[in-house]
């Protein structure tokens, strides 16, 4: 269906509505026609055919309340119980021009928001003392507009009454223009008249030109909108203008209205009047101090012309206020008297030929001079800015072009910059920046965008008075360059080297640039060049906004760190986080970069400088991030005790190792204990690196003697008997660790993968029975593990254990069936034992094995890494470490639960390490015996004795024999060579724990 079908039937369901509602009623039934017929088309379905009659019904009822008014004006609502109805201003008055754009401009100054209007010119008749519509207009009809607008709700109160007051004023002044038209234009051509038949002592030329103006103005090129005559008193400096009484026409019959300004008040002359005066020029083109109720708003023109007497002198003066019309507006500069003289001028004083490229360059920047300008600039101004803008479309820069008003009033500034740069926000920066070098306000602005590169911006910068100032116009120039540089060009002035910004020219959005200099662009822009793998990160830590408060900053290439990583990570350094912002750093040809900005504030007892701090806290995340560290509360202890990660690594390292051993504290609490005494613990760690530090300079029995002294007397301060035994605990630890690893570094100078502390089992406090000769505690965030000697000279197995949280009880389980039930076959025996601390959930067998083989083989290395090696006879100890006990080379691992398949790895990490043991480190795999293939079993065992009997021809599957046996029943050896034959007699066993002897074999 088309539109038209659509709009004539939607009309004609209204029609319908009213015709069933007015009946006997032709005065209303024509009114509510006129105004259906007066809907606009794209308004017809806002509401039903019901609803519009009924709202034209009630505005009807207005136009009859007019009566003898010159207008009326009602705001209304049709559902006041329905918030989203609109509200309703009817307005009548006698019809005439500038009614609708005034109006409409009459709303919206006072915030009305116009959902829908309509304008129907009514006929009507006074009748009775009231306005009655015509059915039938006749020759003697006068006519009445009707405006009713449709707006959004006002608030009961003053916005209501205010609405109605300007509306009503509006109509007045619109009235007083049109009743003052044809008037105005007479004694406008009677003027003309006046000064051609006796014409004043002032240059012929310029009466001539201001002949033709004045001429020109009422062609239809001027809206006259008041005009008044004013007389001279006085004569020079001390000569004012006084207004004739009677003589004002238009808006300016009101004697009352003012539309001059010196400083904040309104006046009928000021100073720069007296100098115009005093000037040849028969007049004056300028704007007035009050901007236009009528027609369209804006500040009106304001036309002086002198008046002469008859002796040719001066002897006051006509003033005319109205607005250029658009079709003067759209009048060729060259064809506009006055303006057309100094186009002329300007072109004569370049000296171009006007068919050159300079000469066409220069009209074209004339053509284009805003017309308002063009009549109130002076001569040399207009030649200076009209020679520099022409030179524009070859050499575009920056030019900032201010007119200082003639009366102080305002200062008219054009403004031009690269099309590129141009924004509303840049736009609004550089009108208060110049506004504010004016002291004054911007008042209004136009943008225009010609041909070309550039941009010109016209801005209007109100002032309330006094002595404009008069800032270089090279100065504002500079400012305003400055302001259009973009954030990348200020980001080249200040980079060593600017070429390394390429790919980061258009990287940083508009809500970085808000938050952030150019400093912090390049540094950002250093940190993002190294993140070209998407695994790592980088982060910063920043003085923050506030006291006490810092800015962390993650970046991160592809995807953004989620929050709920990095707000557990952050308190566990016991910073409290305040806020955050994320942003999107987006250079050429690389991945974008996510950067989170963590506002956050540092635990109430840390005391640091942000300098020390940054890079301990900044290498601490990257370690968590990296998976050497892990993130738990003794963090803290990075921000309250000064450690770097590697020393909090210690500290969790020891109390991990006493949770194993039994403490029965849990780790938090343990955390906490270590945290709140702060500066106890960063002794116990200052005395670890006295005692085992390869490089410590001092004397070292003399520092580790003063450290003790310092701690115990410290611990007499604590808070709690708990938190006393948890620090002594540690001491403990500290002081009979024997060997470390912690020194040790790679050929490339990264820390070994795990930490490996030996300790000397039976000083060690707490520890359950039995107690090892030695065992060595080995941590890292991947694995986590211990090894248990019982002598010197010990073997045994290395179980994968399934126990995280107490993997040493289970070790410890069977080292001690090993002392005891196998001391007869093996006297002194080792165990070992290992948790996979990164095994992903569910895994399939493949990554199950994957992280178990990865697990076993730090395990196994860092266990090497604090044994004793042998060349010949020779012993060499580990590189890295100090020796706290005696040579102790023998280490030798068996598979156990878990492990049966890992002996080759084993032995080859023994080799890679040039071990003694070479690989003989592990018994088993390829190198070793394999007990299945070379009968190392009970059944193996069993053809040894079946071969023995054959030799003495006996047959023990039929013949009995006796035997004695060595060790448990339930062993295999023992066990299963029993199930082999029924003629076995026992006659006597014994093992760990009884001897049988058989009373009657």
């Amino acid at each position: 269906m088309s539109t038209s079908v659509t709009e004539k039937r939607e009309r004609a369901d209204i029609h319908a509505a009213a015709l069933h509602k007015v009946q006997n009623d032709p005065e209303l039934a024509k009114f509510l026609e006129t105004c259906i017929d007066s809907i606009d088309v794209q308004d017809l379905d806002d509401n039903s055919p019901e609803d519009w009659v009924a709202l034209f019904t009630r505005s009807h009822t207005h136009l009859g309340e007019r009566r003898t008014n010159p207008y009326s004006v009602t705001y209304w609502r049709l559902d006041e119980s329905d918030p989203k109805a609109p509200a309703i201003l009817d307005i009548y008055t006698r019809d005439m021009p500038f009614l609708v754009d005034s109006v409409l401009a009459a709303v919206r100054s006072q915030n009305g928001n116009i959902r829908a209007f309509i304008h129907p010119i009514l006929p009507v008749e006074d009748r009775d003392g009231s306005v009655h519509m015509l059915t039938e207009p006749g020759s003697g009809t006068r006519y009445e507009s009707f405006l009713q607008v449709q707006i959004d709700p006002l608030p009961e109160g003053p916005a209501r009454d205010e609405m109605v007051a300007e509306i009503g004023e509006v109509l007045v002044m619109v009235r007083q223009a049109v009743r003052g038209w044809r008037p105005m234009l007479e004694k406008l051509k009677n003027l003309v008249s006046s000064y051609r038949q006796n014409p004043p002592d002032v240059p012929s030329a310029s009466l001539a030109e201001a002949l033709h103006f004045l001429a020109w103005l009422a062609d239809h090129n001027f809206t006259f909108l008041g005009m008044r005559e004013y007389r001279l008193e006085g004569h020079g400096p001390h000569a004012k203008l006084e207004p004739i009484e009677g003589s004002g026409l238009g808006i300016l019959e009101d004697p009352k209205f003012l539309f001059l300004r010196d400083g904040p008040e309104y006046v009928e002359m000021t100073e720069q009047h007296v100098a115009f005066l005093q000037t040849s020029a028969p007049i004056m083109v300028t704007k007035a101090n009050v901007r236009s109720r009528i027609h369209r708003r804006g500040h009106m023109d304001y036309v002086g012309v002198k008046l002469y007497g008859e002796n040719g002198q001066l002897s006051g003066e006509l003033r005319v206020l109205g607005l250029f019309t658009s079709m003067s507006l759209a009048t060729p500069h060259t064809d506009v008297p006055i303006i057309r003289r100094k186009i002329a001028d300007v072109m004569k004083r370049s000296g171009y030929d006007p068919n050159s490229h300079a000469g066409k360059a220069l009209m074209a920047a004339l053509d284009n001079y805003p017309r308002d300008e063009l009549f109130q600039i002076g001569d040399n101004d207009l030649f200076e800015f009209a020679m520099l803008i022409a030179a524009l479309p070859d050499r575009p820069q920056i030019r900032v072009l201010p007119r200082i008003d003639r009366f102080d009033n305002y200062v008219s500034v054009l403004m031009f910059m690269p099309r590129e740069r141009y924004d509303s926000g840049l736009r609004r920066k550089v009108g208060e920046y110049i506004a504010d070098q004016y002291e004054g306000r911007v008042s209004a602005y136009y943008p225009h965008f010609p041909e070309g590169e550039m941009v010109r911006v016209h801005f209007i910068i109100g002032r309330n008075g006094g002595a404009t100032p008069r800032p270089r116009r090279v100065d504002l120039e500079a400012a305003v360059t400055q302001m259009t540089r973009s954030f990348a060009d200020r980001m080249a002035d200040i980079a060593d080297d600017p070429s390394t910004l390429a790919d980061f020219t258009d990287a940083f959005g508009t809500s970085y640039q808000s938050a952030h200099n150019e400093q912090d662009a390049l540094d950002d822009i250093a940190i993002c060049s190294g993140l070209t793998d998407p695994g790592n990160i980088a982060v910063r830590l920043k003085p923050g906004h506030g006291p006490h408060q810092y800015v962390l900053r993650f970046y991160h290439a592809d995807t953004s760190i989620p929050l709920s990583d990095r707000v557990p990570m952050l308190e566990a350094f016991g910073f409290r986080v305040i806020d955050e912002e994320s942003y999107h750093i987006e250079p050429a040809n690389r991945p974008v970069i996510h950067l989170n900005e963590m506002h956050i504030a540092p635990p109430e007892d840390a005391s640091f400088e942000l300098s020390d701090l940054a890079p301990r806290l900044e290498a601490a995340i990257h370690a968590i991030w990296d998976n050497l560290a892990e993130s738990d509360p003794l963090n803290r202890l990075v921000v309250t005790a000064g450690f770097d990660w590697t020393r909090v690594t210690l500290v969790r390292a020891f109390a991990f190792y006493l949770r194993q051993i039994g403490l029965g504290f849990t780790h938090s609490y343990v955390a906490n204990v270590l945290n709140s005494n702060a500066a106890i613990t960063h002794d116990l760690i200052e005395l670890f690196f006295a005692l085992n530090d390869p490089g410590f300079k001092e004397d070292r029995n003399l520092r580790a003697k003063a450290l003790k002294t310092q701690i115990l007397t410290a611990l007499e301060s604590v808070a709690s008997l708990d938190e006393d035994r948890i620090l002594r605990r540690v001491l403990n630890l500290v002081e009979n660790g024997l060997r470390t690893n912690f020194f040790q570094r790679n050929e490339d100078g990264s820390r070994r993968p795990a930490l490996a502390i030996k300790y000397d089992s039976a000083k060690i406090e707490g520890m359950p029975e039995p107690r090892p000769y030695r065992e060595i505690h080995v941590y890292s965030p991947e694995v986590e593990g211990i090894h248990l000697r019982g002598g010197p000279i010990a073997r045994g197995g290395l179980r994968w254990s399934d126990r995280p949280q107490d993997f040493r009880t289970e070790i410890l389980g069977l080292v001690k069936a090993q002392m005891t039930k196998n001391a007869v076959i093996v006297p002194v025996g080792a165990k070992g034992g290992f948790i996979p601390k990164q095994m992903p959930a569910n895994p399939d067998r493949e990554t199950f094995m994957a992280e178990g083989t990865k697990a076993y083989k730090i395990f196994v290395g860092t266990l090497l890494d604090v044994t004793d090696n042998l060349d010949g006879d020779n012993v060499v100890p580990p590189q890295g470490i100090i020796r706290r006990d005696s040579d102790d080379p023998y280490l030798v691992v068996a598979a156990d639960k878990g492990t049966a398949t890992f002996s080759d790895t084993a032995n080859a990490i023994s080799q890679s390490r040039h071990f003694w043991l070479d690989d003989a480190f592990a018994s088993g795999g390829s190198a070793g015996y394999d007990h299945k293939k070379m009968g190392i079993t009970a059944r193996g065992a069993w053809e040894t004795v079946k071969r023995h009997f054959r030799e003495i021809d006996r047959d023990i599957q039929t013949e009995p024999f006796t035997a004695a046996g060595v060790g448990d029943m339930s062993g295999d050896v023992f066990g299963n060579g029993m199930l082999l034959s029924e003629q076995t007699r026992l006659v006597a066993a014994f093992d760990h724990r009884d001897i049988f002897i058989d009373p009657d074999p």
